[in-house]
């Protein structure tokens, strides 16, 4: 004959193991609910300041590039029509570049920056400001050369150079070659006489 109590112990036993299962099965599922609900609140770090500095950057850039093109546009129709500059439009044109270099320095790779600084080159192109037409033009070679501009400014300079010569501008600084050894060089003409040699007694 089967042992009573010990089958009534099992089966006291059952319901309540039943209840623990489903209790840390429930405890599971609200964990796991809760961290996603966490991590949705709140993204990875890296990219929240991401997005939080381009959302930042975004509404000044543009109107920044808005108010550059704003002052470029007059002086390239001016330019096209071979009108002369006034000294109104020459300070212009001094302050879109200054404009350009700080965004320059601060953006280096905005994409927005390609056009102005294509069209400022342009200007000191015909401006006869070579220097200046060259250092942009070369800006936009660099910096931009998957875009239609590197190509139209690769030209421009080859231009520049055809005008002005090869010489004319130095990508790199020029090198000053240093003295051989530990003399310096012999003067091509001197004034100083040779010292007579002392009679001997």
């Amino acid at each position: 004959m089967p042992n009573t109590p010990f089958i009534a112990f099992i089966a006291s036993i059952q319901p309540f193991q039943g209840r623990k299962i489903r209790c840390l099965s429930l405890c599971v599922a609200l964990l796991l609910a809760g961290g996603f609900m966490v991590q949705m609140a709140h993204p990875e770090p890296a990219y929240a300041k991401k997005k939080a500095k381009e959302e930042q950057q975004g509404p000044d850039v543009d109107q920044e590039v808005t108010e550059l093109n704003a002052m470029l546009q007059p002086l390239s129709r001016k330019v096209a029509a071979k009108g002369l500059f006034s000294p109104d439009d020459n300070s212009k044109l001094i302050e879109v570049k200054f404009k350009l270099l700080t965004m320059m320095q601060t953006i280096p790779l905005n994409d927005k920056l390609v056009k102005p600084a294509y069209e400022t080159a342009r200007l000191f192109k015909a401006r006869e400001q070579y220097d200046d037409a060259f250092d942009f033009f070369n800006y936009v070679r660099t910096n931009y050369p998957n875009t239609p501009f590197a190509l139209q400014s690769t030209t421009e300079i080859q231009r520049l150079k055809q005008q002005l010569g090869n010489d004319y501008f130095s990508e790199t600084p020029m090198s000053v070659p240093q003295p051989m050894g530990d003399t310096p060089a012999t003067p091509a003409t001197s004034n100083t006489e040779t010292p007579k040699s002392k009679p001997s007694n």
